[in-house]
C-alpha cells in the first residue's frame, strides 16, 4: 500500500513533493472512471512532450476530467502535469495530503513561476470556481471576466498555452442554482452554496460520455511576451484565446449531438 506523506506547514510551497508511486496507485480508479464515462481523447499528440506550458480548459462542477487527461499524458510520457489550487485546501486533513501527493501546490504566482521555470506543465482553469459553480443553465459557458493571470505567466515565461475542452463534464451533474449567487443571498462571498444532483437524484456523477479535444498549442510573439504587464495586450490575447475554446466547444457539442442521435 502506498503511504501518503504527512502534511507540514509550508509544504504547499514546495514543488518537489509529487509522489509518483501514489499517482501509479490511482490507476484502478482512473480505469474505472474511463469505463464509466466511455472516456476518450482527441489529438493528445498536440501537447508538447517537453519545455513546459499551460494547459487550459473549461471548468466543470467536479473537474476530475482533467486528471483523466493528465493521466493519459502520464501514461505516454511518464510525467505528470502540475496543478495550482486555493490555499484553503491545505487546511483540510487527508485532502491536503492527496493534493500534495498529486503535485498540486498553492495557487500563487511565485509557485506558478517556479514550476514553469522547471519546464513543468501547469493545469489552469481560467474561469476558476466562478465557472465551476455556474448553474446548468450556463452549461459550457466560459466565465473569464478579469482572468489574466494565466496569460501573464505564459507570456512572462515564454511558454505556449494548450487549449483543451471536455464535452460531457457539464452534464454529469445538474447544478440547480449558481453557487455564488445563492451564497450572496446569505451574505457569503467566498463560500459558494451549490445545490446539485446526479444519478438517481443523488450526488453521484451520471455515466455521461466524456470526450477531451486538444487544440493546437498557442504561441506568442516576442513583442507580446515583452508586454506581459500591459492590460491592453492581455485583453486582446484573452479574447483571442477564449474564441479558440468557444469554437472548440461549439464543434464538440455538435459532434456530441450527432453521436447521441446515432446512439439512440
Amino acid at each position: 500500500m502506498v503511504e501518503l506523506k504527512i502534511y507540514e506547514i509550508g509544504d504547499e510551497n514546495r514543488v518537489d513533493l509529487i509522489n509518483y508511486p501514489f499517482i501509479e496507485s490511482t490507476t484502478p480508479l482512473v480505469s474505472f472512471l474511463e469505463s464509466y464515462h466511455s472516456y476518450e481523447v482527441r489529438n493528445i499528440e498536440r501537447i508538447p512532450k517537453n519545455g513546459g506550458g499551460i494547459i487550459i480548459g473549461n471548468h466543470g462542477f467536479i473537474a476530475y476530467d482533467m486528471y483523466l487527461l493528465a493521466f493519459k499524458y502520464y501514461e505516454l510520457h511518464k510525467k505528470m502535469w502540475r496543478g495550482l489550487t486555493d490555499h484553503v485546501i491545505f487546511k483540510i486533513p487527508i485532502l491536503r495530503e492527496i493534493f500534495l501527493a498529486l503535485g498540486i501546490v498553492d495557487g500563487n504566482r511565485k509557485m506558478a513561476s517556479q514550476l514553469l521555470e522547471n519546464e513543468e506543465f501547469l493545469i489552469v482553469f481560467p474561469g476558476g470556481s466562478k465557472e465551476a459553480m455556474k448553474s446548468s443553465k450556463e452549461r459550457y459557458k466560459l466565465k473569464w471576466d478579469g482572468r489574466y493571470g494565466f496569460l501573464k505567466m505564459a507570456l512572462k515565461h515564454r511558454v505556449p498555452i494548450v487549449p483543451t475542452i471536455c464535452i460531457g463534464i457539464d452534464d454529469i451533474f445538474d447544478v440547480h442554482v449558481d453557487g455564488y449567487e445563492l451564497a450572496g443571498k446569505f451574505g457569503l462571498k467566498d463560500f459558494p452554496l451549490p445545490i446539485f444532483s446526479g444519478r438517481f437524484g443523488l450526488p453521484i456523477p451520471k455515466p455521461i460520455k466524456l470526450t477531451h479535444y486538444i487544440g493546437e498549442p498557442i504561441y506568442f510573439t516576442e513583442n507580446e511576451c515583452n508586454s506581459h504587464d500591459d492590460i491592453n495586450v492581455l485583453r486582446k490575447i484573452q479574447k483571442r484565446v477564449k474564441k479558440v475554446l468557444e469554437k472548440m466547444l461549439i464543434d464538440g457539442l455538435k459532434e456530441r449531438e450527432l453521436w447521441d442521435k446515432q446512439e439512440n
